[in-house]
């Protein structure tokens, strides 16, 4: 007698998005602990603002144990390009231009921008110019340390221009 098919289930977010080399963040983080950054439309300069700040950071953060992995919503070609400014290519990155990651991590569309943000916006114009929006340029970003293969920690950004808290993210307990 033939069994039934099992229940359908859906795919945990954390299996389902996989990096240019097709390992899911899962398990990147059951290698090491990854801080993931979920990134704002690329192109923007506040996002390129971001991305020369985690540039910054990036050396500390995998001389203490961690990955970095990237999250944008635009075609991986594009990231790639893109993440070359700032020497962050050949970092693990995963295309949702769905952003159903996004929305599994709490990262839902960011308010209006309040009075005051447009002069970190016009300063990284500046310093780092602007391109092509890819994505949602409303979409919330933050950034999540994993471990383990499990969501330990979270700096979710509440306004465009705030920066991850890297320092806070990945203190030990």
């Amino acid at each position: 007698m033939a069994r039934p098919p099992p229940p359908s289930r859906e795919i945990d977010p954390l299996d389902a998005a996989r990096t240019q080399d097709g390992m899911s963040l899962r398990a990147l983080s059951r290698l090491s602990a990854t801080v993931v950054v979920c990134l704002p439309a690329l192109g923007r300069p506040l996002t390129r603002r971001l991305l020369a700040d985690l540039a910054r950071r990036r050396r500390a953060l995998e001389e203490s144990g961690r990955r970095v992995a990237l999250v944008h919503m635009g075609a991986d070609e594009e990231a790639a390009c893109e993440l070359a400014r700032f020497d962050l290519q050949y970092v693990a990155r995963v295309a949702d231009p769905e952003r159903r990651l996004y929305a599994a991590l709490g990262l839902g569309a960011l308010r209006r921008p309040a009075p005051g943000s447009w002069t970190p916006a016009l300063l990284a114009r500046l310093r780092h110019g602007a391109g092509p929006a890819r994505g949602d340029r409303r979409q919330a970003h933050g950034a999540f340390l994993l471990a383990a293969g499990a969501v330990a920690r979270a700096a979710r950004c509440a306004r465009p221009a705030a920066l991850p808290d890297y320092a806070a993210l990945t203190a030990s307990p």
